[in-house]
């Protein structure tokens, strides 16, 4: 389920979290856009997520605005895929995975079931490869400066 402020996030491996004094074994995440509050958290990771699509794309040959499927024929979900599959590969994914940690762990970022905060305590229990997933998802969905590509045209 994707909104334009939030995504819902569908683990492999579900976690146990804390609820009103039960635990709970949870396997979905919300998540939110961030916030100006963010800024300069997000500001440290949009350049590795342009240089590494970037770089990407002209790897599937070609600039991005000079290929056939340019950015006006892309849907908004298409890029976001595009995006997020770049990022698998992408050569300083440990420095943005530390930006992202940070931000997810930000009050009213991610919810496991919509109700319980991201604590580290819940985020080291993830799976590893659910992990980098989100990652990607996230840096597609949210960071990446899409309005960048347009200009480019």
């Amino acid at each position: 389920m994707i909104k334009d402020n939030s995504f819902v996030f569908t683990l492999s491996d579900s976690v146990k979290v804390g609820l009103g004094g039960d635990f709970i074994e949870s396997n979905e995440l919300t998540l939110h856009a961030p916030r100006m509050i963010d800024f300069n958290l997000v500001s440290k990771m949009i350049p590795i997520v342009t240089e590494n699509f970037l770089k990407f794309s002209k790897t599937l040959g070609g600039e991005t605005s000079q290929s056939s499927n340019s950015e006006e024929d892309m849907s908004d979900e298409d890029l976001e895929k595009a995006i997020e599959m770049s990022l698998y590969s992408c050569e300083k994914l440990d420095v943005l995975a530390d930006f992202f940690k940070t931000l997810i762990l930000k009050k009213g970022i991610c919810f496991f079931d919509e109700q319980v905060q991201m604590k580290e305590g819940y985020l080291n229990n993830l799976n590893q490869d659910d992990y980098i997933s989100l990652i990607c998802k996230y840096c597609g969905r949210f960071i990446f400066p899409k309005q960048m590509l347009k200009s480019m045209s």
